[in-house]
């Protein structure tokens, strides 16, 4: 223990630890944890009442009254709900870039605690059975060289005390860049996009879908579809950025 301290100490100082939202030193400001500052949590936005029940989207301003967002009363969404934990602004989105495309792994613990946080707030937990990360295809896979979303469910699989199946779902289309699409579109780009290998694993059972971000919902709701289909009773999503 004592070798450990004294390990790390140098480290500090030949690498200092900085935040991964802002790149401040973290030996000269005070720090949230090894990772993030406090200025950074501090500002994060985390999702509390002022949520769509469906789609956990912000509306902004409390009203007091549980309701649906306009999309969602649209229908669309093969899912029971989604939970996410924070807007996805500032510190969220650059951890979660940093995660992404910057490969901090470390950021995938922190962000997994803000998921665990929210959904320990939520009455979810007794209908869940097992976690499962969205899937990314095989070829961004090899180039990323590990999925995010199985990353956060890692950890999430630690706090929650849940199993996680990985591997039954798999991406088939390695589909187009989805942020230039309309909400329709992006819907149709994904269809038949995933797979479930072995239907057996959900049949009756309730599915937590980690992922990090949640935008128009067409990649869960796709992914929440091919669930139903292959019996899981009730599906709720849980990503970090809303």
């Amino acid at each position: 223990m004592y070798f450990h301290k004294i390990s790390k100490s140098i480290l500090d100082i030949v690498y200092p630890p900085a935040c991964l939202a802002c790149g401040i030193s973290l030996l000269s400001v005070p720090a949230y944890n090894d990772c993030l500052c406090k200025k950074c949590f501090d500002s994060i936005r985390f999702i509390r009442n002022d949520y769509c029940i469906k789609c956990g989207k912000g509306f902004g301003a409390y009203t007091g009254v549980l309701k649906k967002c306009g999309n969602c009363c649209a229908g669309g969404l093969h899912f029971n709900r989604c939970i996410g934990a924070a807007h996805y602004e500032g510190p969220v989105r650059e951890l979660v870039h940093k995660l992404k495309f910057n490969g901090e792994k470390a950021a995938a613990k922190l962000l997994s605690e803000f998921i665990a946080r929210k959904i320990e707030d939520q009455d979810v937990l007794r209908y869940v059975d097992l976690i499962v990360p969205v899937a990314i295809h095989k070829n961004k896979l090899k180039k990323r060289r590990y999925n995010q979303a199985e990353l956060i469910g890692y950890y999430l699989e630690k706090h929650l005390k849940l199993p996680m199946v990985t591997g039954n779902l798999r991406r088939l289309k390695e589909t187009t860049a989805q942020f230039a699409l309309s909400r329709h579109a992006r819907f149709k780009n994904l269809r038949g996009a995933f797979v479930v290998k072995n239907p057996s694993v959900f049949a009756g059972k309730g599915v937590l879908l980690v992922d990090d971000v949640l935008t128009t919902g067409a990649t869960s709701a796709e992914i929440s579809r091919m669930l139903k289909k292959a019996g899981a009773h009730r599906i709720f999503v849980a990503v970090v950025g809303r």
